[in-house]
């Protein structure tokens, strides 16, 4: 068979079983996503509308064709029908979830806010929802607030690397008293040599901070390169080149850190930020010193 003869063969085969009555939401939900894997986003949608006027109150395809209306760019019709399956069921999670992601990508973050405090209030317990608020948090600069819904994420599942990761590097970034850093440290040793500049970033960050250079810049020039768009993650690389005498790199990180943060209001006036700017002020006063020294007669 061809590419598409083993398509229109498993179409065939999904269709049959709706027709005999054969969970025909699975196997509906299984066509749409055959045409989409196929490159015919319009024959999906008119699959799945053609179910949808059979089974019009149907929540799992009504989900599924708000998502491929977000898909195509009707964030209108998405945003309509994923409020409209909230209202018939605020406890349910998926169309929360993903009405706030809708929300949030297409610049409403206060609108998406909302509808994750209500959602919140109708689901206290939901964990998705919960780390979405952690990370809102983060975002919104309410450190200490992200620091208490993650430590509540991490005391019901530390085996969540995700949790461990946001709540070690949280605690290392906002705080230096010992207490903290040896709680940081301990959350974080699962992140030892990890291939993922987020982990990377955390465990680097706080094996600088307890003086291992070596664990640090094992860690954190990868997680550099893998995050080149994350302002902390540049600034913590400037700080480990600036312990390390390397001035020039240094200034260069804290240049590259402090242009990421200056599109974000809660970035730049983030406490790093101002370190930064400080430090590479005085790196390149001492770097001006030194070259006009050389060439003094």
């Amino acid at each position: 068979f061809t590419g598409q003869g083993r398509t229109d063969e498993a179409l065939a085969l999904l269709q049959a079983q709706i027709d005999r009555g054969e969970r025909p939401q699975a196997a509906t939900m299984a066509a749409v996503q055959t045409h989409l894997r196929a490159g015919h986003p319009d024959l999906a949608r008119a699959f799945l509308d053609k179910q949808l006027a059979k089974t019009p109150q149907d929540r799992d395809l009504r989900l599924l064709a708000a998502g491929l209306d977000a898909q195509s760019g009707k964030l209108d019709a998405a945003i309509a029908t994923y409020r409209a399956l909230i209202a018939e069921d605020p406890t349910e999670e998926p169309p929360v979830r993903l009405l706030h992601g809708v929300l949030a990508a297409s610049g409403q973050p206060a609108e998406a806010s909302a509808v994750l405090d209500a959602g919140l209030a109708a689901q206290p317990a939901t964990r998705s929802l919960r780390w979405l608020k952690a990370g809102e948090l983060e975002r919104d600069g309410k450190i200490e607030q992200a620091i208490a819904h993650y430590e509540g994420l991490y005391a019901e599942d530390s085996s969540d690397i995700v949790v461990a990761n946001n709540l070690a590097s949280l605690i290392a970034s906002f705080h230096s008293d010992a207490e903290n850093l040896a709680r940081a440290e301990a959350i974080s040793r699962r992140l030892r040599g990890m291939d993922n500049p987020a982990f990377q970033d955390t465990y680097g960050w706080i094996a600088f901070l307890n003086g291992n250079l070596y664990g640090a810049v094992a860690h954190l020039e990868p997680a550099a390169r893998g995050l080149p768009d994350d302002a902390l993650t540049q600034f913590h690389l400037g700080m480990l080149y600036d312990a390390m005498g390397r001035a020039p790199e240094a200034i260069a990180q804290f240049d590259r850190a402090l242009t990421l943060a200056a599109v974000s209001p809660n970035l730049a006036a983030l406490p790093q930020m101002k370190q930064a700017a400080t430090l590479r002020a005085t790196l390149q006063a001492k770097l001006d010193a030194a070259a006009k020294a050389a060439t003094s007669p």
